[in-house]
């Protein structure tokens, strides 16, 4: 029977054969959607390792509330009776994309160095050599979680000016290097020009991470104020999608 880690070793042969790898490495992190391995990296890239994205076959994968995400994305096909037959390409396409414009924007996003299939290579994120907890799992005072909630409000704002919406974003997709946060997971990340109703996703967004960072006992942590005034600096209000004139 072919499995999951057939899988990993099929697609990390594509990537030793293109030149960034040399080995598949040790599994970081099995999820639903996809396993993330890190591997030796090749010397011309210049780092000791790197982090292998791979997506799992799409009748095991379960990415939820597919619809919400396609919406604006489906637009580029000619046939949209295909999707299920693009969807494969679209997830790990969209996650690629999304992480060159971002990290050429200044975002904090690991460095993403290619896409072949259905795997990607990036930047593996440390701290302290070892590899970057997830944030939900790292250990911050009260004065970290204030400045780390800043940094990744401060990358949202970015990422707006970029067009881009994480669509899923908390702690458990956020990694910390040790001093700074490093947003991943962008799959189902949505282009807002192109989505038609995106400003929800986007609220969702603020309102999880000020849930999950503010102080404790906070009962004013004004998300909804926190995402509308950034959503301002680009859009003209919430339920218009005319982009501000920069």
């Amino acid at each position: 029977m072919y499995t999951d880690f057939d899988r990993f070793h099929d697609i990390a042969s594509a990537f030793i054969s293109a030149g960034y790898i040399t080995a598949p490495g040790r599994v970081i992190k099995l999820g639903k959607e996809a396993a993330v391995l890190c591997s030796p990296a090749h010397p011309s890239l210049g780092v000791e390792h790197v982090a292998l994205k791979v997506y799992k076959d799409q009748s095991f994968r379960n990415f939820r509330n597919d619809a919400a995400y396609l919406r604006g994305k489906v637009w580029k096909r000619r046939d949209l009776a295909h999707l299920k037959a693009f969807k494969d390409e679209l997830w790990v396409e969209t996650e690629f994309r999304v992480l060159e414009r971002l990290h050429a924007a200044g975002v904090s996003v690991p460095r993403p160095y290619t896409q072949i299939g259905h795997g990607i290579v990036m930047e593996h994120v440390t701290a302290g050599g070892d590899d970057a907890p997830m944030l939900k799992h790292a250990r911050l005072t009260p004065e970290e979680r204030r400045r780390v909630l800043e940094e990744i409000l401060h990358d949202i704002d970015t990422m707006l000016g970029c067009g881009i919406i994480h669509g899923d974003l908390s702690v458990f997709n956020v990694l910390y290097d040790g001093a700074h946060p490093v947003i991943i997971d962008f799959p189902q990340a949505i282009y807002a020009n192109t989505h038609d109703d995106p400003y929800p996703l986007f609220l969702r967004d603020v309102e999880r991470l000020v849930a999950s960072l503010s102080p404790a006992g906070s009962v004013d942590a004004g998300a909804g104020e926190i995402a509308a005034e950034l959503w301002g600096r680009h859009y003209i209000a919430e339920t218009s999608m005319t982009r501000r004139a920069f």
